[in-house]
């Protein structure tokens, strides 16, 4: 059944907390902070997400504060109109927002917004196509 979100941002944020184990595993990470008197949370999956696409939408961020004076009646969308990126999402359910931030999506949730942003800012860990090492000590090593 889905969590829908509630106006209250600390209520959305704890019950994704509880939900993705913060502070048991360090695998999700969340960022807090306010702009112009408005309350943002943002999280993210560390080993999936592209740590500098995180830095990047933070700065972007907190730069909208210094601009725009009506954010604090037009936050969703004045932070929807300044996404740089082109893979967004609107969500309203936790529990979706959830399977996005383990799918290695960032979220975005708002204070006093019944919905939140997904931004697809993957970045999968890559292998070398090269010999395993362990396959190097059974078969001995290759000359030549």
């Amino acid at each position: 059944m889905p969590r829908p979100l509630t106006r209250k941002l600390e209520d959305n944020v704890n019950y994704l907390k509880e939900l993705l184990g913060v502070g048991v595993s360090f695998d999700i990470g969340v960022r807090e902070f306010n702009i112009k008197n408005v309350r943002i949370a943002l999280f993210y999956c560390n080993s999936l997400t592209d740590n500098y696409a995180i830095i990047m939408l933070i700065k972007e961020l907190l730069l909208l504060g210094e601009d725009d004076v009506y954010l604090h009646k037009h936050a969703f969308q004045i932070i929807h109109n300044h996404l740089a990126l082109h893979q967004v999402s609107i969500m309203d359910d936790l529990d979706q927002m959830s399977t996005a931030i383990l799918s290695g999506l960032i979220v975005i949730l708002v204070e006093d917004e019944l919905k939140g942003f997904a931004l697809d800012t993957r970045r999968y860990p890559g292998r070398n196509p090269e010999e395993p090492e362990t396959e190097k000590v059974v078969r001995g090593s290759r000359d030549g």
